[in-house]
């Protein structure tokens, strides 16, 4: 979710304004996702790093986390119409106590969801959730430690590895974001428009660009696999 700021400053509006359509672009790409019935979406709202940003922005983010978290999950509203779960994900302890009880109430009004899930990553950095995972496994293992045993200690543990990864506003890099779950068949795509700026047709190709590499690999395991017989004849 890349951009915001660049957004309001091509607008000439405060930043607070970015943020606010960032938000809206959420809504927008989320309810694509869900009726294409993707059933695990993480998005990057704040990093820990951003509490270095100006306090008025940073503000400006917990006021509309205190009331948007909410928003989207009451009854009637898009998770809820999807069925989809909603979990914040991160150093929750570093936001302010009132944000805290927005996160619980947010994930409390989605908690019997099982459709779907919507990781949101707030604030979070992999580094620090890699470093989470390392502890809790250690605390806990009495044998020697294993991928998947970090793994499972992930704050995303309830989803499968990363499929596809979308970086918008033009930056081509991954900015300390799912480091651990991105794999050799993650798909990366860069994107230029800023987040708030985004829509259908800049999602849907990584989309269909996943499908077909997806469908190429299985092809080729199953001609390579020697399940295939039969003759070709040509004319």
């Amino acid at each position: 979710m890349d951009g915001n700021r660049r957004y309001a400053r091509r607008k000439g509006e405060p930043v607070r304004v970015g943020h606010e359509e960032g938000f809206e672009a959420l809504k927008r790409v989320l309810s694509f996702f869900l009726k294409l019935e993707i059933p695990h979406v993480t998005v990057y709202a704040f990093s820990i790093e951003n509490f270095n940003r100006d306090p008025k922005e940073v503000e400006a983010l917990m006021d509309m986390a205190r009331v948007r978290l909410v928003e989207i999950c009451e009854k009637g509203a898009l998770l809820d119409r999807h069925g989809v779960q909603i979990r914040i994900l991160g150093r929750r302890d570093l936001l302010p106590p009132d944000v805290q009880e927005s996160c619980a109430k947010a994930e409390a009004l989605t908690a019997n969801n099982s459709r779907g899930i919507l990781n949101f990553c707030c604030p979070y950095t992999s580094q620090e959730e890699m470093a989470t995972a390392v502890r809790r496994t250690v605390e806990t293992s009495t044998t020697d430690i294993t991928e998947e045993m970090i793994s499972s200690n992930l704050y995303t543990s309830a989803s499968p590895p990363l499929d596809i990864l979308i970086r918008t506003s033009g930056v081509n890099r991954l900015s300390d974001f799912l480091l651990w779950q991105a794999n050799e068949d993650t798909v990366l795509h860069f994107i230029p428009p800023n987040w708030p700026d985004i829509g259908v047709v800049d999602v849907l190709p990584p989309l269909l660009s996943y499908q077909g590499e997806k469908w190429a690999r299985g092809l080729a395991n199953f001609l390579g696999s020697g399940s295939f017989s039969g003759k070709i004849k040509a004319e």
